[in-house]
């Protein structure tokens, strides 16, 4: 295609050609070429499912990713994660896209010392089982979700401990009809396959669900005050009897969807109602063991995970973006909640390692499969792309479950 000609429809380009087209836009001091920049403005938003201005906008083909998954994965963590803080955080979302698919070719190899750092950083001792973390479903399961996913859309399939419903419209961004039976996405123009809100936090409550109920286990045979994961960091002291004659407090929560754009937009007050209505005394965070925030920004699934026992605030995300911004925000909202036990020294932003997603629409699921790796203290890296066609038919019939319980207890496939 030469300078100026119209396209006459989608156009393919090799990783090496887009990675070069990438450079020039980023570091030629001329402007970019009216068709190489619209080709990869269309690369954006078919990854990211949008353009900048429109939160919702569908994608139209998807993209098969793989090589720019494979670049992010060799490229090179600064030693913190918070190294990244003095970063511009309003970086245009379609420069720092073409930044990312740049970094590849100026990066060396992790070197030993890096790795040791990031290493040493890591208060949670995740392991990796010797089984495959995501197992298949039974045959009678499989069926269930087929039956499920023929009812009317607007029939009620599930419903969370807290009474939030899953309607079989929901279950269809799990499993919609345009996977083919390699679980590729088919670019048939239907609805695309992100997972909704609704989705993303009924999975969530199914995973602190779980998490709270092994930490009333726990807590019946390791006394208070003291961590079941090895630790450098200060614990919290055991409680007092005012403490202990109050409302216990949650070991694991989330926070729905709106809650990141609260705290950055509106600032910590905004959420006090919040903390309430979940009954978690703001004094009392450094008690928890988990707090997940899964955050949709930019048409992509993240995830931020504070756990106050060890001090840490960690970034998940599946095509390895920076977290300062996100670290941020979190910060300023402990601070204020904490008060005077607020000491920004004692606090650790470790390195993390995220699977890392092949296409432009996995990253939902990324997210709250992540989350229950974490909660399960298993490390994420156990399982990668995939296993992700699978892993959406077990979400789906964990939530017809009504959670991680019975045949889909975790401790009957990883302990």
């Amino acid at each position: 295609m030469t300078p100026g000609q119209a396209s006459a429809g989608p156009v393919t380009l090799s990783h090496k050609q887009l990675r070069t087209a990438a450079q020039g836009s980023l570091t030629s001091p001329s402007p970019v070429m009216p068709s190489t920049k619209d080709l990869l403005n269309s690369l954006f938003i078919q990854s990211y499912g949008q353009s900048r201005g429109d939160r919702r906008t569908e994608a139209g083909t998807g993209i098969t990713g793989a090589a720019a998954a494979r670049r992010s994965r060799e490229r090179r963590p600064p030693a913190s994660a918070e190294d990244d803080e003095d970063d511009d955080d309003d970086e245009d979302p379609l420069e720092e896209f073409l930044r990312g698919l740049t970094l590849g070719a100026h990066v060396e190899d992790d070197d030993e010392e890096t790795r040791s750092r990031a290493e040493s950083t890591q208060q949670d001792r995740r392991r990796v089982p010797t089984r495959p973390v995501i197992p298949p479903l039974s045959e009678t399961w499989e069926e269930r979700v087929r039956e499920a996913m023929g009812r009317p859309a607007s029939q009620t399939i599930a419903s969370t401990s807290t009474g939030q419903t899953i309607t079989r419209r929901d279950l269809g961004t799990l499993l919609p009809p345009r996977f083919d039976q390699e679980g590729m996405m088919v670019a048939d123009g239907r609805p695309s396959p992100w997972l909704n809100d609704e989705i993303i936090n009924a999975y969530m409550q199914a995973v602190v669900d779980y998490g709270q109920k092994r930490a009333h286990e726990l807590r019946a045979v390791i006394p208070s005050g003291k961590s079941s994961s090895p630790s450098s960091t200060p614990t919290v002291p055991p409680p007092s009897s005012q403490q202990a004659a109050s409302a216990s407090m949650p070991r694991y929560h989330y926070f729905n969807t709106y809650f990141y754009p609260k705290i950055r937009d509106q600032g910590p007050s905004s959420v006090d109602r919040w903390l309430k209505r979940a009954k978690l005394d703001p004094r009392r965070l450094l008690e928890m063991e988990r707090i997940f925030i899964p955050v949709h920004q930019g048409a992509h699934w993240t995830l931020l995970v504070i756990s106050p026992r060890f001090r840490t605030i960690e970034y998940f995300d599946s095509l390895n973006g920076r977290p300062a911004s996100f670290v941020r925000a979190v910060k300023r909202w402990l601070a204020y909640c904490l008060k005077d036990d607020w000491n920004e020294d004692e606090w650790k932003v470790p390195l993390t390692k995220s699977p890392v997603q092949e296409n432009g629409y996995d990253c939902g699921v990324f997210t709250i499969t992540t989350a229950r790796m974490i909660t399960l203290g298993i490390d994420p890296m156990a399982y990668n792309q995939t296993d992700i066609p699978l892993q959406r038919r077990r979400i789906a019939a964990e939530l017809i479950n009504g959670g991680l319980h019975g045949e889909f207890d975790p401790r009957e496939v990883h302990d």
